[in-house]
Parts: structure tokens; C-alpha cells; sequence
């Protein structure tokens, strides 16, 4: 059974915004991508080998040797305002809300970029959830785990407490095996992907998943479940 959601939580890279990374579009415009691959921090990561925060210190690290010193923070602003959002960003979130639904961001991705996207979406601050990036005197030095990209269920359950809101209750909208665990927890999975393999291989891991190729195509999935019996 497929529940008629309260809450709809979206992933960011790749569902709100076009860039599939925002980590890799900080590395593009600061030359840091070839010193980021032989650090290896996702083979490491994935292996156990270094935590999450661990990971993000190496691209951090990596962004501040391609340029010889700490990128400033009006530098990382300026390469997330060129960040394009999903042309059917804007009707989604206008529509789930006029439904009378919480909307909100849960990203493996970066919060200052995140924030600039909720302010562009009207979506909540406090519904929006991203690894920060902490800045002193202006120059990025380190980073703060707050969603951990295969434990994106952990924040989820909390934001579930918060709100008093149970699971079963929540849309999820992701678009790659990162969002697995995520997927799993909810009411109605939704993945947004256009590789059949891709899909498939997540299909086996989440049962009730919901494949769409487009964004705009959630706001029909949700209406559908609404529409169900018992909802």
C-alpha cells in the first residue's frame, strides 16, 4: 500500500539541481578534481577505511592545495549561484505545499548551496538538511557531518520525531543507490533516474519503489497515492 505522504523530503544534487555534485562543482571551478580522484576519499570512505567528516576534510584539503591557500567564502557562493535548478523545481514544490504537504532537503551535498536553493524554492530552513562547511575569517578550513550520504534513514527518523510525523508518512525523492537507505524507510519511495540498470539494481533493494524519469512526474505520483483508498 502506498501511503499519502505529510512530508516530502528531496534529495538535492541531481533532483533540485542539475549538477549531480555540488562537492565536484566546488573541485571543477578550483582545479582541484585530479588531486581529489588520487586521494581516493570515496574508495576510502565506502570501505570504512576514513569516516564521512574524514572525507570531506580531503576535499577540502585538496580544493586549498590546487589554489595554494583556503578558498573564500564569497568564492564557493559564487561558484553555487551558477548552479541551475531542475526547470520543474519551482511547480513541484509549489504544488506539494498547495496539497498542504511539509517539503524539505536532505543532501550528502553542501548546506551552502542547499540554503541557496530552499531560498530560490521557499522551502523552510529548518526543513533543510547538508553537510556544512565551516568558515573562519572568511576562508573554508573544515567541515561538519550533518547528513551522512548512506545514512540519510538516520535524519530522516529524526526529522520524523520532530515533526510527530511517523515514517510511513514520508516521501523520499532521490536518484541514485546513495539514497538506498533513505528509500527503505519511507511511505512512498520515489526514484528519479533514467537508467534502467540503475533502477532495477535499486528496485531489488526497496520494495514499493516508484521509478520516474522527470521531476515533474512526483507531483503525479503523490497525487495518485492521495487518491487511493483509506488515504
Amino acid at each position: 500500500m502506498r501511503y499519502c505522504p505529510k512530508v516530502v523530503m528531496f534529495d538535492m544534487d541531481g533532483v533540485l539541481v542539475k549538477c549531480r555534485s555540488s562537492w565536484r562543482m566546488l573541485h571543477l571551478a578550483f582545479g582541484s578534481e585530479d588531486i581529489v580522484k588520487e586521494l581516493m576519499g570515496a574508495r576510502r570512505f565506502m570501505s570504512g577505511e576514513i569516516s564521512y567528516e574524514e572525507w570531506m576534510r580531503l576535499d577540502i584539503e585538496a580544493m586549498a592545495a590546487a589554489l595554494g591557500r583556503p578558498p573564500r567564502k564569497e568564492e564557493v557562493e559564487e561558484v553555487f549561484r551558477s548552479a541551475e535548478l531542475d526547470e520543474d523545481a519551482a511547480a513541484v514544490i509549489e504544488g506539494l505545499k498547495a496539497m498542504g504537504m511539509i517539503v524539505g532537503i536532505v543532501s550528502g551535498g553542501i548546506d551552502v548551496l542547499a540554503e541557496m536553493v530552499a531560498e530560490r524554492l521557499g522551502v523552510s530552513k529548518d526543513m533543510v538538511f547538508a553537510n556544512r562547511l565551516v568558515f573562519r575569517e572568511g576562508k573554508l578550513l573544515g567541515g561538519e557531518e550533518v547528513v551522512n550520504p548512506v545514512r540519510k534513514d538516520e535524519l530522516l527518523k529524526r526529522v520524523s520525531e520532530r515533526l510527530g510525523i511517523p515514517l510511513e508518512r514520508f516521501a523520499y525523492v532521490g536518484d541514485s543507490m546513495w539514497d538506498i537507505n533513505a528509500l527503505k524507510v519511507v511511505g512512498l519511495p520515489i526514484l528519479i533516474s533514467r537508467d534502467p540498470a540503475e533502477a532495477a539494481a535499486v528496485a531489488r533493494e526497496v520494495p514499493g519503489l516508484v521509478v520516474v524519469e522527470r521531476l515533474a512526474q512526483v507531483l503525479d505520483v503523490v497525487r495518485e497515492a492521495c487518491s487511493a483508498p483509506n488515504n
